[in-house]
């Protein structure tokens, strides 16, 4: 096969209206910019890519950079897992692929029809934009933009805003979405879920007592042991102080949605080491209230209405646990009588 060096001078096809010592300076001046910057032909082969392409892609230490037509160039890339699979991002969907065949295929339209920006996410978490331009005569011009750090930046903020500062957890803002859309859900699908309210008790007192700065290594640790004991899929949100909220978005009964709770309240319970001289350990326990869906609200704000009443009535009775159901059964009465 007739060698293809990359030099943007010797595919005179696209450039031929422009005299050499333009093509010279247009070269030097694609150099200098930050983006990676390749030019395949009609035939779908790299014909010139600046420095900074060749130092995006590792693909050129194996492959060389001559004859390297398009689709090997993205066959490549996704085989060798420089492309992480299902990574691909078009107007903040990301696309997913049944195997490697799919996923060149689609790649290789996304050069040739599509001049939208895309993201491509790569190995060691960095991201590249991709914005393809169709030529007249045929070929594509690619720019590859590293776009790792905006990504990071991206990312750090929605955490922030989806999660709790102190102890990592889910925060009330985050809940309340999630909520929505799991209600969304169960009414299309007619299905029953459950949401816990927990809260721990004697807080207040081991914040006046001990310093607040214990008392954030003991909220740390309880939310520890809450996301430790739920299920996996279950939802946890500290909304505030001492108080937690799991959602089960799915169960198979009252009586599944119960033991839950009967464990969270089992198993968070014990002594926390304070270091402290005077008081060396911590007796701590939670109070929970339980609400179904539909059964006691059809709201976000009414289900969390309704598990918070429940719970400050465990509170007040002196229980851990409290499930105000007319359908509860006498298997969960009786483990009710056991907490008490």
């Amino acid at each position: 096969m007739e060698d293809r060096a990359i030099s943007i001078k010797e595919d005179v096809s696209l450039l031929a209206h422009l005299p050499s010592d333009q093509i010279s300076l247009l070269q030097i001046a694609i150099e200098c910019i930050e983006d990676g910057f390749a030019v395949f032909n009609a035939e779908q082969y790299l014909v010139f890519c600046n420095q900074k392409f060749k130092e995006l892609y590792s693909v050129f230490k194996v492959l060389g950079q001559s004859d390297l037509s398009l689709e090997k160039f993205l066959r490549v890339n996704i085989t060798t897992g420089f492309y992480l699979s299902n990574e691909i991002y078009q107007n903040d969907i990301r696309q997913k692929f049944k195997n490697i065949e799919e996923q060149v295929k689609y790649s290789l339209k996304l050069y040739k029809h599509s001049r939208i920006p895309y993201l491509q996410r790569l190995k060691d978490h960095y991201w590249l934009e991709i914005c393809n331009t169709p030529l007249p005569t045929g070929g594509i011009v690619s720019i590859h933009k590293d776009v790792t750090a905006r990504k990071l930046t991206e990312e750090k903020l929605t955490y922030m805003t989806r999660h709790d500062f102190l102890t990592g957890l889910y925060n009330r803002s985050f809940l309340k979405h999630q909520l929505d859309e799991i209600i969304k859900q169960a009414r299309k699908n007619q299905e029953r879920f459950a949401l816990i309210y927990l809260d721990l008790n004697q807080f207040k007192k081991i914040n006046d007592t001990l310093g607040h700065k214990l008392g954030d290594d003991f909220l740390i640790t309880i939310a520890g042991q809450i996301s430790r004991t739920v299920r996996r899929g279950d939802f946890v949100a500290r909304i505030g102080g001492d108080e937690f909220i799991v959602l089960l978005p799915t169960i198979n009964s009252e009586l599944e949605a119960f033991k839950v709770m009967t464990r969270l309240t089992n198993v968070i319970q014990g002594h926390f080491p304070t270091g402290h001289s005077e008081v060396k350990k911590l007796n701590y326990t939670l109070s929970a209230g339980m609400a179904l869906y539909p059964d006691h609200g059809r709201t976000a704000d009414a289900l969390i209405t309704y598990a918070d009443a429940e719970m400050y009535k465990a509170k007040k009775q002196g229980i851990r646990i409290k499930f105000n159901d007319k359908l509860m059964n006498s298997a969960i009465m009786q483990d009710l009588s056991m907490l008490k």
